[in-house]
């Protein structure tokens, strides 16, 4: 098992000997999700229990990398290198004995997306691949029909970690994309089309997300964040990303490539959603806060960049312990997409990149800002659905529009 993670090393949890959530290795060029990796560790760690057991003797340093060794050779297979991966072997095939693999991995090559994106699109084939596995199947574009789609939903459902509502279409819409993808590149191979809007043909339909109410700061606990006292060095640039967000509202995705040459000689920022470009070359036009600016003058990076930045699984782990160092533990109400149930949890536990791009969002509706312009700086598309819903949440907003008419 070769443990590099991408982008960077497996990062393990010392006490628990597992790997973080959201972490990746790598076996041969394949990305290994973290729970994969974990269920390898925890056969090796039960493996090696029974050896010291049993053993009568005290065990030598000899013998333990022995066994080590043998427990390893057996127990390490992960997830075997798809087909898709022997070149020599898939181009020795004909266009109709190549499965979806084959050709995802040249959808993968060609995707123009951010680093982010492009993990999770791996991540996304990588449970279609195991799919695959576990019900002995090959999947090809004729044999990956929309009762096929509905059995993989199901599988989704059941997982290990079974999934919710949000990220089965997070996984379903990102292979529609890969679809229509290959419809438009592989015309010759005549590629049915599985999927469907409604439910009035036999197509299949992806689940449509659902959400609670949105969940973000107030600017009082957005201020509490940025003018708290932080000894540490990590959690205090931490505090200035996080903050720098909240006052800009880009996704994380954006935010790592923003560099001075986005922010012109009036202190306005803009750039070019990488999520919506497919959709809309419109620019996000943000004008920098007087915090923002502050934020940005501290730092002189030697690449051009704006902040410096680690990866984007660090940075929401990093701001869960800031939460939880400054105090901000209030109870939020959140929907379980697995249970369909609201649960009471503190927003420490919550924290994550996307909190500040709602937090951006949610005051500016908050201070009654049209919508038009609330998008201009979001980057959100017209019409976007997860912006009107913080239009229909706020009681003041509600109660002043009653006055006008008590």
């Amino acid at each position: 098992m070769e443990k590099q993670c991408f982008p960077t090393p497996t990062p393990a949890d010392q006490m628990e000997q597992q790997v973080k959530k959201n972490a990746f290795g790598k076996q041969g060029k394949r990305l290994i999700q973290y729970n994969d990796i974990n269920d390898v560790l925890i056969q090796i760690r039960s493996k090696l229990i029974e050896i010291f057991n049993n053993a009568t003797t005290p065990p030598d340093k000899n013998f333990i990398a022995s066994e080590l060794d043998n427990v390893c050779k057996k127990i390490i297979t992960l997830i075997p290198e798809d087909e898709s991966e022997d070149k020599s072997k898939d181009e020795s095939k004909d266009e109709d004995e190549k499965d979806i693999f084959y050709y995802y991995d040249i959808y993968i090559k060609n995707a123009k997306v951010t680093s982010a994106r492009l993990r999770s699109i791996k991540s996304y084939k990588n449970h279609l691949y195991k799919f695959s596995k576990s019900k002995k199947i090959t999947l090809t574009f004729d044999t990956f029909t929309a009762d096929k789609l509905r059995d993989f939903e199901k599988y989704l459902r059941k997982d290990k970690i079974p999934k919710g509502d949000n990220t089965i279409k997070a996984i379903m819409s990102s292979i529609r994309t890969f679809w229509n993808y290959s419809v438009s590149n592989f015309e010759h191979l005549n590629i049915p089309y599985p999927f469907s809007k409604s439910n009035n043909d036999k197509g299949y339909v992806i689940p449509k997300e659902k959400y609670g109410d949105p969940i973000f700061l107030t600017i009082e606990e957005r201020d509490l964040i940025f003018n708290a006292n932080i000894e540490s060095n990590r959690l205090s640039t931490i505090r200035d990303i996080f903050v720098f967000q909240c006052l800009i509202g880009a996704r994380v995705g954006d935010l790592l490539y923003l560099t001075k040459d986005n922010v012109d000689k009036n202190n306005v920022l803009s750039y070019i959603p990488s999520k919506t470009i497919n959709k809309a070359q419109s620019i996000a036009r943000i004008p920098l806060t007087a915090k923002a600016i502050e934020i940005l003058n501290k730092y002189d990076m030697p690449d051009n960049r704006l902040l410096p930045f680690i990866t984007d699984q660090k940075y929401n782990e990093y701001l869960k312990e800031l939460f939880k160092l400054i105090g901000l533990d209030r109870k939020v109400e959140v929907l379980n997409t697995i249970t369909k149930k609201k649960e009471h949890i503190s927003i420490c536990d919550i924290a994550s990149s996307h909190l500040a791009r709602r937090t951006f969002v949610g005051n500016l509706v908050n201070k009654k800002t049209p919508l038009h312009v609330v998008t201009k700086m979001s980057g959100h598309v017209a019409g976007s659905k997860s912006v009107q819903r913080y239009y229909s949440v706020n009681d003041d907003i509600l109660k002043d529009y009653v006055d006008l008419i008590d």
